[in-house]
């Protein structure tokens, strides 16, 4: 069985890290961002919502305990997003370290995740993911997301 448990102040330092590595290694695969200053876009978006760390304003972050081993596997962080006169829940980031994966503790969380949602009061979970992370995109259609928008791209060879 696994809890989400409330970060420490220590802890959070490894979990910013964490996601801001994991964001910017995203933003490279998409094509978003340049290797050089990845690092640098990834804490820039995400400095907004981070802006007081633990007690930044309508944000929870969690570490993902697995009981039986008496081991945290992962992160989750989400937050209420006020916008255009509606509340969601925006699920920021889901993330189990590489020796945990493929176990169920994502699909655990997420349903852990719904529970939470439910008790503040709202009806819907949003989340943003990268068009490459196949294992994502089909953990979350197995949860039953669904697209509510895309940006899609085409490469152009030049012409020679």
């Amino acid at each position: 069985m696994i809890q989400l448990t409330p970060m420490t102040e220590e802890e959070y330092d490894a979990f910013y890290e964490f996601v801001i590595l994991d964001y910017a290694d995203g933003l490279i695969r998409a094509g978003n961002a340049h290797p050089d200053v990845a690092v640098q876009v990834s804490q820039r978006q995400c400095q907004p919502v981070l802006s007081d760390r633990l007690a930044s304003p309508m944000q929870s972050f969690f570490l993902i305990h697995d009981d039986a081993l008496d081991e945290k596997v992962g992160y989750l962080w989400w937050g209420i997003r006020e916008q255009h006169g509606t509340r969601t829940a925006m699920l920021y980031f889901i993330g189990i370290f590489e020796p945990y994966r493929r176990r169920g503790y994502a699909t655990q969380a997420l349903r852990l995740l719904e529970g939470q949602v439910t008790e503040a009061g709202l009806d819907e979970i949003r989340l943003y993911v990268f068009g490459h992370n196949a294992r994502a995109w089909s953990l979350y259609e197995k949860m039953g997301y669904t697209v509510v928008s895309a940006t899609m791209a085409k490469r152009i060879e030049p012409s020679i």
